[in-house]
């Protein structure tokens, strides 16, 4: 298994976990999960179909070590804007947020 591939099993696996412990999903619950079969952009066309089981507490793939690439940081913007506390709040008087479950 590539490290790539790890990786995306370990986002995966994080994100159930998340998930589970926000209590958006429950085991049993079936996730659809979009990624791509290799790294980069224009590689997604694959989709998984998997039922939820109870990852937390559990080592389901070996820690990450020896990775050979690093993101590339130099990309980011070298300056971000400022956004005041109270712009952008989500209130929910005013708007709701869909419960599919």
């Amino acid at each position: 298994m590539s490290e790539w591939t790890a990786d995306v099993d370990r986002r995966i696996y994080k994100g159930i976990e998340v998930g589970l412990n926000r209590n958006f999903l429950k085991s049993g619950d079936t996730v659809v999960i979009i990624t791509g079969w290799k790294p980069g952009a224009g590689s997604t066309n694959t989709m998984r179909i998997m039922s939820v089981q109870d990852v937390r507490e559990k080592e389901h793939l070996a820690p990450i070590t020896g990775i050979s690439s690093v993101p590339s940081f130099h990309k980011m913007p070298t300056e971000f804007t400022t956004v005041s506390s109270d712009e952008n709040q989500f209130n929910p008087e005013e708007e709701s947020i869909p419960r599919f479950f």
